[in-house]
């Protein structure tokens, strides 16, 4: 019953996956992004349903599931219980042997729980990597007789996350979380290679890169594209950062003489002032216009957008198609409108806004021959379990301080169905805060399996004058 010719490491996988449920243990489905591990669940789905099976997946994967479901596994019958129409859950299952739900949904509706569910999947698993949130509670607390957890990214953060995928999917494998931060979380080689030991037959992970996996993937080249910031840029960022220093010495020297819980106060201010000063010289180096409400004059502002004008430019020319990303999702429709007035083309957009039917509309236009030649859209909601391979350029207007999130966002291009050389381009502000973000990015992809630290909430441990060091503007590399 299922209509697909299975790859040789998915057939390895399917294998896999039997073991696992032969042997009354869960496991977590790690392939890399792009490497058909929907299928794969599928595959076994249908090869196993005496009972029904849960998926959990982020709402905007709803529909491809049942979209996946239609096409290879057709005799499979497939129910979406979301939305305020959904029904009972006792109803739903009645009638279906998936029944695919959303996070969100599954930390709201306790019904979820009383369901004996013959397996539970959870997709893009990294959605529960946070153990304290009510969704990986709920999660769980499903009762079921099979687990898995599939996620391109298993590790995101820190080893934390990986104990909260294996407390769902083996409960009782690894040591309680304060012990196993307390013994794992230095990531020293040898408590990697012991956590390895452990969790290696219940982790399947393979990458696009492995020898033979995928031999006919056409190569991908990442290539970091340096723009010089405009005067305005650079009065705005140099101003964000005297404000964001100058607020920090106000708070030192009003904790001078505070000691003790008095000081706690002074320390939430702190990282309040250190985020909101970041943010907004991430924000800078993208447009300056980010910092205001009126965002109707876009021309020559920005060293950035003027380099991406120049990049679609070339593209477009060679009649091909590029996917734009960026982290602020509020840029989105103003970034679209004024590419489309420059470019002359259609541009589509795609945020985490918008409903699920006109993201499932945007995608099909844009992967249409036809279709708009450029889409922009926000990282978060354009960067998992989308197929966008009619393009085959990626550019990140912004730099995001993990690795994992610009990699599976750049795998929606670079996946199962392209035929074309894949170009990733990464916008980078040289001499400022941006330039930082981008040599530590590329200290951890060369540091396989290691914690990833640097986030933003990492940022407000910084001292002062590291942080000062971090932020400073570098004015000949700037201005050029």
């Amino acid at each position: 019953g299922v209509r697909a010719n299975l790859r040789h490491y998915q057939l390895a996988g399917l294998e896999w996956l039997t073991w696992l449920e032969d042997n009354g243990v869960g496991g977590i489905l790690a392939d890399d992004m792009g490497l058909g591990k929907t299928l794969q669940v599928l595959t076994r789905i249908a090869a196993d349903h005496p009972g029904p099976t849960l998926v959990v997946c982020p709402v905007t994967l709803v529909d491809t599931w049942a979209r996946e479901a239609a096409r290879f596994t057709p005799d499979l019958r497939v129910r979406a219980f979301h939305g305020q129409a959904r029904g009972e859950v006792a109803a739903a299952v009645v009638d279906a042997d998936v029944v695919v739900t959303t996070y969100g949904l599954l930390a709201r509706d306790a019904s979820l729980a009383e369901v004996p569910w013959h397996r539970v999947v959870l997709d893009e698993a990294q959605a529960i990597k946070n153990p304290d949130t009510w969704a990986a509670r709920a999660a769980r607390a499903l009762p079921a007789t099979h687990r898995l957890a599939v996620t391109g990214t298993p590790v995101e953060n820190h080893l934390g996350d990986l104990w909260s995928l294996m407390a769902f999917a083996q409960p009782g494998l690894l040591p309680r979380r304060k012990q196993f931060m307390q013994r794992f979380a230095g990531g020293g080689p040898d408590d990697v290679a012991r956590l390895r030991a452990v969790v290696g037959p219940f982790v399947l992970r393979r990458a696009k890169t492995d020898p033979g996996v995928l031999p006919d993937l056409p190569d991908r080249q990442v290539i970091r594209e340096d723009c010089t910031l405009t005067r305005e840029q650079v009065g705005a960022y140099e101003a964000v950062v005297a404000d964001m220093l100058g607020e920090l010495q106000e708070l030192r020297d009003a904790a001078a003489g505070r000691a003790g819980a008095a000081a706690a106060p002074g320390q939430m201010k702190r990282r309040a002032a250190v985020l909101a000063g970041i943010s907004k010289l991430k924000q800078i180096c993208v447009h300056p216009a980010l910092l205001t409400e009126s965002r109707r004059a876009l021309g020559d502002r920005s060293g950035k957008v003027t380099r991406l004008v120049d990049l679609a430019t070339q593209i477009l020319d060679e009649g091909q198609a590029v996917v734009v990303f960026t982290q602020f999702a509020s840029f989105v429709p103003d970034l679209a409108a004024h590419l489309r007035r420059t470019l002359g083309v259609e541009v589509a957009t795609l945020t985490g806004a918008d409903s699920r039917q006109a993201r499932a509309c945007t995608v099909a236009a844009f992967s249409a021959a036809d279709g708009p030649p450029v889409l922009v859209a926000s990282l978060k909601a354009g960067g998992t379990g989308l197929t966008l391979v009619r393009a085959n350029h990626v550019i990140h207007l912004d730099r995001w301080w993990n690795p994992a999130v610009e990699d599976q966002a750049s795998d929606r291009v670079w996946r199962i169905g392209q035929h074309q050389k894949v170009s990733v381009h990464l916008l980078v502000c040289p001499g400022t805060l941006e330039d930082r973000i981008d040599e530590a990015l590329r200290m951890k992809r060369g540091l396989a399996d290691a914690v990833i630290r640097s986030t933003d909430a990492a940022i407000t441990e910084l001292s002062d004058a590291t942080l000062a060091a971090l932020v400073a503007l570098a004015r000949e590399e700037v201005l050029q």
